[in-house]
């Protein structure tokens, strides 16, 4: 803005003496702000990020609590910095020398200074709310904003002396972005958050039509300026006809518009890689107007020579100019280009050479496997390099983008050993939708399990309607050896590595139980304990039962992994890996705000049997009784499959769900101790809803299981962000939860009648769980299962 003074020009002086003989002279208006540097673009939140002159990269390393600083020109790392536990997202401040750093274990925010010296120092730390995980900042730097993705808000400080100004509540907020219209005036700024679960809605649970995005446009002071809402739209030319925008993990803005990266999610119908997830591209503008949503599958379909790379798990998005788009596919190992022709269609690839390259490859040699953020420089004309956070290689990639292509990788920190590198094999496995683990890398185990918790998601399985687990609830996270639970709200499997039936038959993939290297389904060994489903080499039939995939409880996939008893060996132990990471995977932080004398009179509800009696189901080190009591093996399996249990639905401790008709038996197999039946299968009252829902239309199962045996207790880790509950997800927060129909608060006390003040204490307890908190003492009589089998 340019700012005349009339008064020191002769006619303004003579107006001024004029006009001053009937009105006082009026103060000088205010000085401007003094001119400083401002962001050369919009901030976003992300991985990683570069300075405003091209010159340096700050990228966050997860695995290691640090961040490391690389040098543009020599793509070098000059430096690999200690910051707080777990950093999840990192900005860079307009003066070049200053970063931002986000520690989402921590619940911390750190300011930097020095990041282009040899010699970067901690100027100091604050604490946020519960899991933050994205940071963006205002043109001039001098406003700092955070999404607190567990705590349920946004809070926005001030960067010169790290106080709080202000906080927005906000369902769980993931990522962030602040538009720049390049003046010295932040006050006119829009900060954009998006909720990273889709809403219940506007169709029932467990249809494609089950949720909607939502994106908020805020002002520089954290009021609401407008909501935009993305319903379910048509993914393209597939089998579904509807999908539902999800996991809106990544914004960014140009001009006077916001891109959003999102997981379509359409549960409905058969559980298949190329019907289930979509990757999605919401756009609308800064004064809240939709403008549309873009299938990039279905670009992908047309404008990509088979075999494709469907880009699995989009993460994040980088931009060059205002329509050059490079988004970044976690479980894909790729970068997709796009450049959007209008707000719906968008032309994919770029030819280099006359030859046409329709995405960047990212692991040519393993090289940037997992990749979680990706940066552009802000002028192509000095640099011609983008650069790519490696999260699972612990690496930096380098890309040229004029010749399309990763040109270098850098370490960004020392290389796990011994069982952290079998761990991070196993993150790998977890988080790659590429090779062995998906047909066409359409989707991975955190396409369902973000973080490795849960996409709040109700699929479709043929078990019934299933709310997608947090699978922080797998293993126990305190001291001595890790307890597991029993798996799936049916109870139908003790082992991670019975989860290669997901990867064979719903994600499309040959698996990691085979016989050779080779890709192919012939290398599969079969998982079926009958030989008539299988080959003379104990190959699976194809042609036969999924794959042979119906062993469920009978003889452990572990055995046949491992080659016990007639099966040959893998070739492959992934699921070892698999398995090891899995006992890794945190739980959510409790919330920090919390009123801490309401959190501990909740406990007491929680605990008292003459309250809550909550510690009947939820007690022990994973919060839930079920937990596994032997050791997979054909014969412990099978003794368990004769030994005399008595419970609803089951006369045997391993045994397909018994409907009341002779003869009548809802299979798989299930583990008969750790099922409760609290009565919510279905709709209460409503016969042709619950048939509408519960229904399981593969022939031989007259209805899903768990309305005589009820359904495995659940363990009460990540309830911070874990809505809707239960097995079908009917209950779509805990105020829900604990009122009619459900009252759940009724399955520990059939005649407790809590007050308002008590039920909102029970729910503050509850979101104050995390993997620190005492678990609850095990009731005398409560745990229905041995003690130790045999």
């Amino acid at each position: 803005m340019s700012w005349i003074r009339m008064g020191s020009l002769g006619l303004g002086l003579g107006l001024w003496v004029v006009l001053g003989a009937c009105n006082p002279p009026v103060p000088n208006p205010p000085p401007p702000p003094a001119e400083t540097a401002i962001l050369k673009r919009p901030s976003k939140s992300g991985a990683i990020a570069i300075t405003g002159d091209d010159k340096y990269v700050v990228q966050i390393n997860p695995e290691n609590d640090s961040i490391s600083i690389f040098r543009t020109s020599t793509e070098e790392n000059i430096r690999e910095f200690p910051v707080g536990k777990e950093p999840s997202a990192v900005v860079i401040h307009p003066d070049d020398k200053t970063a931002f750093v986000a520690n989402r274990e921590d619940g911390t925010v750190m300011k930097i200074a020095g990041i282009n010296t040899d010699t970067p120092s901690l100027v100091g730390t604050v604490t946020v709310g519960s899991e933050p995980t994205g940071l963006a900042l205002s043109p001039r730097g001098d406003k700092l904003a955070v999404a607190e993705f567990a705590e349920g808000r946004v809070s926005l400080w001030d960067t010169r002396t790290l106080r709080e100004i202000t906080s927005a509540r906000i369902p769980n907020p993931r990522a962030l972005a602040i538009s720049n219209n390049g003046d010295q005036n932040d006050n006119d700024e829009k900060i954009v958050v998006t909720e990273f679960f889709g809403r219940p809605g506007p169709g029932p649970e467990a249809s494609d039509n089950s949720r909607t995005g939502v994106v908020h446009i805020l002002d520089m002071n954290l009021n609401e300026s407008s909501t935009v809402l993305f319903e379910p739209v048509s993914p393209g030319n597939f089998v579904p006809t509807s999908t539902s925008p999800n996991q809106l993990a990544s914004v960014a803005i140009a001009a006077d518009k916001f891109y959003v990266t999102a997981i379509g999610a359409s549960p409905d119908g058969v559980a298949k890689f190329n019907e289930n997830v979509f990757p999605l591209v919401l756009v609308g503008k800064l004064n809240g107007t939709k403008l549309g949503v873009v299938s990039l599958a279905d670009a992908i379909k047309a404008q990509t020579p088979a075999p494709r790379n469907f880009m699995a798990d989009l993460i994040d998005l980088g931009l060059v100019g205002s329509d050059v788009f490079y988004f970044v596919g976690r479980g894909a190992d790729a970068i997709q280009r796009a450049v959007f022709i209008n707000t719906t269609t968008v032309t994919l690839g770029a030819t280099v050479d006359n030859v046409f390259i329709p995405q960047i490859n990212l692991i040519p040699n393993n090289d940037c496997q997992n990749p979680i953020g990706v940066v552009t420089p802000n002028d192509t004309s000095r640099l011609q390099k983008m650069f790519v956070n490696c999260w699972v290689s612990r690496k930096a990639a380098v890309v040229d983008l004029g010749k399309q292509k990763l040109v270098n990788t850098i370490a960004s920190s020392a290389a796990p050993v011994g069982l952290e590198a079998q761990i991070n094999r196993g993150r790998r496995f977890y988080f790659t939708g590429t090779g062995r683990w998906s047909n066409e890398v359409w989707s991975s185990c955190g396409s369902c399990h973000p973080d490795g918790l849960t996409d709040n998601i109700t699929w479709r399985f043929g078990a019934g309607p299933r709310q997608s687990i947090d699978m922080s609830n797998t293993f126990s996270h305190g001291p001595g050896l890790p307890l597991q639970r029993i798996l799936n709200w049916s109870a139908e499997r003790e082992e991670i590595s019975d989860f290669e039936r997901n990867t064979r038959g719903v994600s499309g993939g040959v698996g990691a139980i085979v016989s050779s290297e080779v890709l192919d389904a012939a290398s599969r060994l079969c998982l079926n304990p009958d030989p008539n489903q299988c080959d003379v080499n104990n190959q699976a039939d194809p042609n036969k039962d999924f794959n042979g995939l119906k062993v469920q409880l009978g003889k452990p996939v572990q055995e046949i992994q491992d080659g016990i008893g007639s099966s040959p060996p893998s070739v492959k132990k992934d699921w070892d890996d698999i398995t090891q990471f899995t006992k890794t995977i945190r739980p959510l932080k409790g919330r920090r705000f919390l009123d801490t004398g309401s959190v501990s009179r909740g406990r007491a509800i929680f605990s008292d049997p003459k309250l809550g009696n909550c510690a009947t189901c939820h007690a022990g080190p994973l919060w839930t009784l079920s937990r596994l009591f032997f050791t997979p093996a054909d014969p412990t399996n099978k003794d368990l499959a004769n030994l005399d249990f008595t419970g609803p639905g089951h006369t045997k401790m391993i045994q397909a769900e018994l409907t009341g008709q002779a003869g009548v038996a809802i299979a798989p197999a299930q583990v008969a101790c750790v099922l409760r039946n609290l009565k919510t299968f279905g709709i209460p009252g409503d016969a042709a809803a619950t048939d509408a829902l519960e229904k399981k239309g593969v022939a031989g199962f007259p209805r899903a299981q768990g309305e005589f045996s009820g359904f495995n207790i659940p363990g009460l880790f990540g309830l911070q962000a874990g809505a809707p509950f239960l097995h079908h997800g009917q209950a779509k927060n805990l105020q829900e939860l604990f009122g009619a129909p459900w009252n759940h608060q009724l399955a520990g006390n059939p005649v407790f009648t809590p007050s308002a003040q008590q039920l909102e204490d029970l729910t503050n307890f509850l979101l104050s769980i995390d993997g620190n908190t005492p678990p609850e003492d095990v009731p005398a009589g409560a745990d229905k299962c041995p003690a130790r089998f045999p």
